[in-house]
């Protein structure tokens, strides 16, 4: 049973200005983003890698959807060469893994 809130997500800007990531059917909350920081002497990560990093969060359920349908669909054994990335299942079931929560 899928706990997360289904695909799509989209980040996007409130009418007020703020940065939220939205998803499912009726375009449900999903988190806040804060992209401007002040002050920014803190060292803190750059605004443009900011929104990147929101845009990464707001694919999440389309890139595990990708992985769960690699996993499904690769033609690949136990017999694989492991220098072939192609055929690297066991990566993409410890990231499915991870992104579920086990």
């Amino acid at each position: 049973m899928t706990k997360y809130t289904k695909a799509p997500w989209e980040f996007g800007n409130t009418s007020d200005d703020k940065r939220l990531i939205l998803g499912g059917e009726g375009r449900r909350y999903v988190c806040s983003v804060q992209i401007w920081q002040n002050p920014r002497r803190l060292g803190l990560i750059d605004e443009p890698e900011r929104e990147a990093n929101a845009q990464l969060i707001a694919s999440a359920p389309e890139l595990l959807e990708a992985l769960k349908r690699f996993v499904e669909n690769s033609p690949c054994t136990n017999g694989c060469d492991k220098n072939d990335m192609t055929c690297d299942t066991q990566f993409a079931k410890k990231a499915i893994a991870k992104a579920e929560g086990k």
